[in-house]
């Protein structure tokens, strides 16, 4: 892909820019697919100015996600985030992405591919353990070859601030470990804070994660 080639998907335009200097602006699986953020310009009515596209040197770039799409959450695609993307050797593509119904914006992780629709993982306002409620979506996750994405998410109305969550699209959301929730090796430590740019998941689904702690003998 190159800039002035023609943007795929709904509302047409042209491609002008790709990722920048702070974000990785695509990433490549072992079967030669990339996928990308990218800008766009000229689409009808200005109306889809971005997206996330996936394509390799031997076939055409697709469309994964573009702003003003219909979104599974309801509502549109208000904007698609040009932060992290995680791509699989499947195919499939996990980005971030800010959808609008009426005048009520939702942040929200998503996976999807070139030729399926994207679904979500996990959205601001989905139930959380122990009858909170999701209240910040990150920017940066991590999907593994069997759809698994890892997460840190924020939490209000439970017992406990933050944490890190283990699911799939469409699927159940696993906790992985919690604010408060007891750090093993600390002596009766705490699990405090987790960040989302320290977490790490492989093909079996084992997660290894930076926290800090608190009470023990270890922070």
């Amino acid at each position: 892909a190159a800039t002035g080639d023609t943007a795929p998907g709904t509302g047409g335009g042209t491609f002008v820019s790709f990722g920048s200097v702070q974000t990785p602006p695509s990433q490549m699986n072992s079967q030669g697919q990339v996928a990308f953020f990218a800008n766009i310009a000229g689409s009808a009515g200005n109306a889809s100015r971005n997206g996330v596209f996936i394509g390799s040197v031997s076939g055409v770039v697709q469309a994964v996600a573009r702003m003003g799409d219909v979104s599974p959450i309801g509502g549109a695609f208000a904007n698609i985030t040009n932060g992290d993307i995680s791509l699989n050797e499947s195919g499939q593509v996990t980005f971030h992405a800010i959808s609008q119904s009426g005048s009520t914006q939702t942040p929200a992780i998503f996976t999807g591919s070139g030729t399926a629709s994207p679904v979500k993982v996990v959205a601001r306002g989905d139930a959380g353990p122990g009858g909170s409620a999701v209240s910040v979506i990150p920017l940066n996750f991590q999907m593994n070859n069997a759809g698994q994405v890892v997460y840190v998410a924020g939490l209000v109305g439970g017992s406990s601030p933050k944490g890190i969550f283990l699911g799939t699209a469409g699927g159940a959301q696993a906790s992985v470990a919690l604010a408060g929730n007891g750090a093993p090796g600390t002596d009766g430590g705490v699990f405090s804070d987790f960040r989302d740019f320290d977490i790490e998941l492989n093909n079996s689904g084992a997660v290894a994660f930076r926290a800090d702690i608190t009470g023990g003998t270890a922070s």
